[in-house]
């Protein structure tokens, strides 16, 4: 799951820029990709679904700085595997 977090970070290219760059995650790519990494290295040892097939994440949506940790145990829990995901947002 992390290594989609890296390739959402190479994605500049489709998106219309960083509106609110640090504000709610590090502006810095190198910072940014040190707490998804330490943040994803955290998130194993609070998971719970080893061996389960999860169907269905809830994950909180605010500042990294926040809510950062509890939203990478929650993908953690995802497979590799998937080929669809559905995101329901506001």
């Amino acid at each position: 799951m992390f290594k989609l977090f890296l390739l959402l970070l190479n994605l500049n290219s489709f998106s219309l820029g960083p509106f609110v760059n640090g504000t709610f995650y590090p502006s810095d790519k190198k910072e940014l990709t040190n707490f998804l990494s330490t943040a994803f290295a955290n998130a194993q040892k609070y998971n719970k679904t080893a061996g389960k097939d999860v169907k269905a994440v809830i994950s909180p949506h605010a500042g990294y700085k926040f809510s950062g940790n509890i939203a990478a145990i929650s993908y953690s829990a995802i497979k590799d595997n998937y080929d669809t995901f559905i995101i329901i947002a506001p």
